[in-house]
C-alpha cells in the first residue's frame, strides 16, 4: 500500500467510524488497537498511522465481522435462525425458518426487542416436539376411560401451541 493509499485509507476509515460512533472516535479506535488516545490524536495531526497499526485495526474488524457470524451460527436452532439488524443504536431480531417446499428462507416473526424473545421463539418447534414425545410416553391416549377425557386430552394435541394469542393479532 503506497503512503497515498494508506492516508486516504485512514480518512476513510476515521469517516466510518465517526459516523458510527460519533464524537468518541478516537477512544474507540485507541481501545481497538490498544494504545493511549494521544497517538490517535498523533495519527491525525500527520494524516499518517504505522503500517502495523493499521493491520491491527484491520484484524480486529476482521475479527468483530466474523464474530458477528459466528453469533448469527450459533442462534441457528432446529432449522430456525435468528438475525440482528442495528438502526440508530437499536437493534431488533428477526426469526426466520427453511421453507422445507422451496428450500428457501422465510421470516417467522420481525421486530423482536429482546434476543430472549427471539431465542423462545426459534425454540418453540424443538419444545413442541419434545411436549409431545412426554404426552407419547405418559400415555395419555389410553389412560382415561371417560369419554370426556379422551375429548379433553384429544383438544390439547390438537392445540397449535405456536399461534398467535388474540392479543398478538
Amino acid at each position: 500500500m503506497t503512503e497515498e493509499d494508506a492516508e486516504e485509507w485512514f480518512l476513510r476509515y476515521r469517516h466510518d467510524l465517526e459516523e458510527e460512533v460519533g464524537r468518541g472516535w478516537k477512544r474507540r479506535l485507541a481501545e481497538k488497537v490498544g494504545v493511549a488516545e494521544t497517538n490517535v490524536q498523533t495519527w491525525v495531526k500527520s494524516g499518517r498511522v504505522p503500517p502495523a497499526v493499521r493491520r491491527a485495526i484491520t484484524l480486529a474488524d476482521e475479527l468483530e465481522g466474523l464474530k458477528r457470524e459466528h453469533e448469527q451460527l450459533r442462534s441457528i436452532v432446529g432449522g430456525r435462525w435468528i438475525e440482528s439488524e442495528s438502526y440508530s443504536g437499536e437493534t431488533r431480531y428477526s426469526v426466520h425458518e427453511m421453507d422445507g417446499k422451496t428450500g428457501l428462507g422465510r421470516l417467522v416473526a420481525g421486530n423482536i426487542a429482546r434476543i430472549e424473545d427471539a431465542r423462545e421463539l426459534a425454540n418453540l418447534p424443538a419444545i413442541k416436539a419434545r411436549i409431545e414425545r412426554a404426552v407419547d410416553m405418559l400415555g395419555l391416549d389410553n389412560m382415561y376411560d371417560h369419554p370426556n377425557d379422551r375429548k379433553y386430552v384429544q383438544s390439547l394435541q390438537e392445540i397449535d401451541w405456536a399461534a398467535k394469542t388474540p392479543w398478538e393479532r
